[in-house]
């Protein structure tokens, strides 16, 4: 129990000297102590004695309690786990062929085989390559074969790799196979057919200019010859605007 600094000095005279009745009950309030009032001095002393000792043997656990706990190492404390990173297996056990447009001028390619399939590939490849093979598909979704790009891997390889490809905006797609040494190619895995995106900005002939004069919206038909048209910034307004400087189905688009 806490004591107010005023009340230091009762209970040095606590301890010093003989206290007055009075000095004993103002100690014993000071300390929480409720005193009857037909209590007399000898009965008064005995109660605060009590309850001054309870005090100090409590403090004196604290203050062992404390040294203890400095004393002894803090043992670290363990975080609960989390999900802990694994490496990857090497090998999934299935066959995969994947292919993936990187940028208008390459694709990469990766590739799983299983250890069954393996296997026989072993066989297979005494006399022969165990290739992988882009092949560019024409318009009638034809392979074309005079825009193939190959090479050639080891039968305990599985990985990926890039491929440069001679066209961009084209559909490509990947073979996993074996080559004999004639050069004759046979397919085992195919991979899905992808598109390789645009290395130029495709333009449109769809395009519509729209046109505000006297609050009535005017088109220009692509269809006919183009105008020549100028830049226009109208007074009173941020807006910059085209307006075409010929006459156009009687309509004259902005002044000379």
């Amino acid at each position: 129990m806490k004591v107010k600094e005023s009340d230091k000095k009762l209970l040095n005279t606590f301890k010093a000297d003989e206290p007055t009745i009075q000095e004993l009950r103002n100690i014993a309030k000071n300390l929480g102590v409720k005193l009857k009032r037909n209590m007399n001095k000898k009965e008064i002393l005995k109660v605060v004695r009590k309850e001054i000792k309870r005090l100090e043997e409590s403090l004196d656990n604290k203050i062992e309690e404390v040294s203890d706990y400095t004393k002894s190492p803090k043992s670290p404390q363990k975080l609960p786990k989390s999900n802990e990173s694994k490496e990857l297996p090497q090998n999934y056990e299935r066959e995969k062929l994947k292919i993936m447009p990187v940028n208008p001028n390459w694709v990469y390619v990766y590739w799983n085989i299983s250890e069954k399939s393996r296997k026989k590939l072993k066989k297979l490849s005494k006399n022969s390559n165990i290739t992988i093979r882009v092949i560019k598909k024409s318009a009638e979704k034809e392979e074309t074969e005079k825009e193939v790009i190959e090479t050639d891997l080891k039968l305990d390889q599985n990985g990926n790799t890039y491929f440069h490809l001679p066209q961009d905006n084209s559909a490509y797609v990947a073979f996993f196979g074996v080559k004999d040494k004639k050069g004759e190619f046979t397919p085992l895995i195919q991979s899905i057919e992808i598109t390789t995106p645009s290395s130029s900005i495709k333009s449109s002939d769809k395009e519509e200019w729209i046109f505000i004069e006297d609050g009535k919206i005017i088109k220009e038909d692509k269809k006919e010859e183009p105008g020549f048209w100028k830049i226009e910034k109208h007074p009173g307004s941020s807006e910059t605007m085209f307006t075409n400087k010929r006459k156009f189905n009687d309509t004259n688009f902005g002044s000379d």
